[in-house]
């Protein structure tokens, strides 16, 4: 899909679908990228998206369309890899703050240079870049599925999917993930959940990752609707383009 599809005609029901798809009764490694994508002659997911701007425009100090754009859907590629997957995640060393280059050892046909048999663990340390906050980002989403024993749930259920505006929400464990793919659209609707309290343990767009969301975590109880003879209930939670938000479900 990266490599062919620009991100408007991502279907995001078989997104779903497609990361789903394993036997339950074997225990399944996820992982959005190994290092096959991080050796020379392939990219990294992250390099992909932002491109060469990974050398010139990840400076805190300037906008990059295309820096924003890539931040944003390699956050949601790895949520929703991690939460719908399997029963374990793997990462390869530097993905998970975006290293801008790939691998490559000393061998003959490089001229037995060592410029790539290396990682720039500096990059994530360096303040003035966006590397930190995709760093960050990688770490407090480890943590999440740690507290809360996300991998070892059962398999995450699809509670909605729509395919023009590029909403998903499904729910594993006591975790609900409400997410938007979509490149411009603002999801304003309400969108319906299990009954149950509600309260906000995660926000892919929290300034903590570079951000700009000040969300509160107060709990929140759904609104009930009747439509017919049906009672549903829905959270009232505005979305912005290419984020998402995980709530913490409390049914008693």
């Amino acid at each position: 899909l990266i490599k062919d599809l620009p991100d408007e005609e991502w279907p995001v029901g078989e997104i779903f679908y497609r990361v789903a798809n394993r036997r339950n009764d074997e225990p399944t490694i996820a992982y959005s990228e190994s290092h096959d994508q991080a050796i020379v002659g392939d990219q990294a997911i992250i390099f992909r998206l932002i491109g060469t701007e990974m050398y010139s425009s990840m400076s805190v100090f300037e906008q990059s369309w295309r820096v924003d754009r890539g931040l944003r859907l390699s956050k949601l590629i790895r949520l929703i890899t991690l939460a719908v997957g399997g029963d374990g995640y793997l990462n390869f060393m530097g993905n998970e703050f975006g290293h801008p280059d790939w691998v490559d050892f000393p061998r003959r046909d490089n001229h037995w240079s060592h410029r790539y048999a290396r990682r720039q663990w500096h990059l994530a340390d360096d303040t003035n870049l966006r590397y930190r906050f995709v760093a960050e980002f990688d770490r407090a989403m480890l943590e999440l599925a740690g507290e809360h024993d996300l991998l070892e749930q059962s398999p995450a259920t699809l509670l909605r999917e729509h395919g023009e505006h590029k909403l998903l929400t499904f729910i594993r464990g006591d975790l609900l993930f409400w997410i938007n793919l979509h490149p411009g659209r603002t999801a304003t609707e309400p969108f319906e959940v299990p009954p149950g309290r509600y309260r906000l343990v995660f926000d892919t767009e929290a300034t903590r990752f570079g951000g700009e969301s000040h969300r509160s975590t107060d709990w929140l109880s759904p609104i009930s609707t009747q439509r017919g003879d049906q009672l549903y209930w829905e959270l009232p939670v505005e979305l912005p383009a290419r984020s998402a938000v995980v709530f913490l479900r409390f049914s008693g």
